[in-house]
C-alpha cells in the first residue's frame, strides 16, 4: 500500500503559480503524484490517496457549476486508478467527520473502493484529552458511529473490490496482488 501526498519543497515561499495553496494546482499535484506511481515498476496493491480538492472547501454535491467542477478532479483520479487496475481507497487528511463523509461522497461516485481514516473518526474524542474516561466515552460514541455512517456509505456507494484468491501461491513480487484483483 503507499499513501501518497503532497507537500510544498523545502523554501517554498508560497507565491507565484506554483502555489500549493492553489487548489487547481494541488489537484494537478495529486494527479501526477498518482499518474507516476501506477507505473507497474513501483508495485503498488492499493493507493491511499489525499482529496485532490481540500476536503475542508468542497461544495456540496447539488448538481451545481462547483459540484461539477470538484467531481472532475476525483472522476480523474478514479480514472487513473481504473485504468491502471490498482484499487484505491481515501484517508481522512484530518478534515472533520462532516467534511471526510463529503469526500468520500465524491471518490465513491469516482470508484473509490474504501477509505482508511484517522483523525475525522476519532478528533473529536481525543479534545477530551487528557480525561481518558471521556475520551473513551466520544470514542464509543462518536467514533462508533462515525465508523457505522462511513460502512452505510461504503456498503452504499464503494466500488466493490474482489480478488482470485488462488492466485496467491503463484505470486513472486510485490505488486502483483493487485494484477489478481478486478
Amino acid at each position: 500500500m503507499l499513501e501518497l501526498l503532497v507537500y510544498p519543497l523545502a523554501g517554498h515561499d508560497g507565491r507565484g503559480d506554483d502555489d500549493l495553496e492553489s487548489a487547481q494546482r494541488h489537484a494537478e499535484l495529486v494527479l501526477e503524484s498518482v499518474r507516476e506511481f501506477v507505473h507497474p515498476r513501483y508495485g503498488i496493491d492499493l493507493l491511499n490517496l489525499e482529496s485532490p480538492q481540500p476536503g475542508a472547501t468542497l461544495p456540496e454535491r447539488d448538481g451545481s457549476a462547483d459540484h461539477e467542477r470538484s467531481q472532475r478532479w476525483f472522476d480523474e483520479l478514479g480514472l487513473i486508478c481504473r485504468d491502471a487496475g490498482i484499487p484505491w481507497v481515501m484517508l481522512s487528511a484530518g478534515v472533520t467527520f462532516p467534511q471526510f463523509e463529503l469526500v468520500m461522497e465524491y471518490a465513491y461516485a469516482a470508484g473509490a473502493n474504501g477509505f482508511l481514516a484517522g483523525r475525522a473518526i476519532w478528533w473529536e474524542a481525543l479534545e477530551s484529552f487528557p480525561d481518558l474516561a471521556a475520551v473513551t466515552a466520544g470514542l464509543r460514541l462518536q467514533g462508533h458511529s462515525a465508523l457505522h455512517q462511513l460502512a452505510e456509505l461504503t456498503l452504499r456507494a464503494g466500488a466493490n473490490w474482489h480478488g482470485h484468491n488462488a492466485a496467491l501461491d503463484s505470486f513472486e513480487a510485490e505488486g502483483e496482488v493487485c494484477s489478481s484483483y478486478r
